[in-house]
């Protein structure tokens, strides 16, 4: 079984002394104001610390290309259209926020 890993958010959280839990949080909150496009409903996140105030939360799509129903194996062939036309017009699929927490 093929697994298809796609970056599809990214957030670079910006605040003094967060916590991973506070990283957390704000990127989810982030998150689920944008339209995201994903094949299946299963995703990773992980936050990583720049410093002590920068930190990236990525969200990361992932599913099993032989598993997936009629539905999402044609959303996985039309995410793959998508990208290709994103990348020969230079645009990157991957939506990237800045989120600063000390103008909050």
């Amino acid at each position: 079984m093929k697994r298809i890993d796609r970056i599809i958010f990214q957030a670079i959280v910006m605040g003094d002394n967060l916590t991973a839990d506070d990283v957390l949080r704000l990127g989810n909150h982030a998150r689920f104001k944008e339209k995201l496009f994903m094949v299946g409903d299963t995703c990773r996140v992980s936050v990583r610390k720049l410093s002590n105030s920068a930190s990236i939360f990525t969200v990361v799509n992932y599913y099993y290309i032989n598993s997936l129903r009629f539905t999402d194996r044609i959303r996985h062939y039309l995410g793959k259209l998508r990208t290709t036309a994103f990348r020969n017009m230079g645009i990157s699929e991957v939506i990237v926020v800045i989120i600063d927490d000390t103008c909050l």
